[in-house]
C-alpha cells in the first residue's frame, strides 16, 4: 500500500534580473503549481518537493541580484485568500 505524502500550500514569489533565468524559473514552477501573478506561484508541495525545488532555484539564481521567497500557508489562511484586479479570476490550487 502506497502512502501519499502530505502536501502543504506554499506561495512562491521571485524577483530575477535575467530574462533567461526568469523563464527557466517560471517553467520549473509550472511543474509544481499554478501562476497566481507574473512572478508568483501557488503550489502544493511535499517536504521532498520543497527541498528539491529550493535546491534547483538556488542553482538558477544569482544570489547577488535575484531573490526567491517561499511563504508556507496553513489551509485556513489559504482558504481566506482575497483576489481582485486583473488576475482575480485566476484559478487557485485545490486541496486533495
Amino acid at each position: 500500500m502506497k502512502i501519499r505524502a502530505k502536501r502543504k500550500p506554499v506561495v512562491i514569489a521571485y524577483d530575477v534580473q535575467s530574462d533567461a533565468t526568469r523563464l527557466k524559473i517560471s517553467k520549473l514552477l509550472e511543474k509544481y503549481g499554478k501562476r497566481a501573478n507574473k512572478s508568483v506561484f501557488e503550489c502544493l508541495l511535499t517536504v521532498s518537493d520543497e527541498l528539491k525545488l529550493k535546491t534547483k532555484l538556488a542553482e538558477l539564481i544569482d544570489a547577488k541580484t535575484d531573490s526567491v521567497l517561499f511563504y508556507n500557508l496553513c489551509q485556513y489562511c489559504y482558504a481566506r485568500q482575497w483576489k481582485t484586479g486583473e488576475n482575480k479570476d485566476t484559478e487557485s490550487i485545490a486541496f486533495a
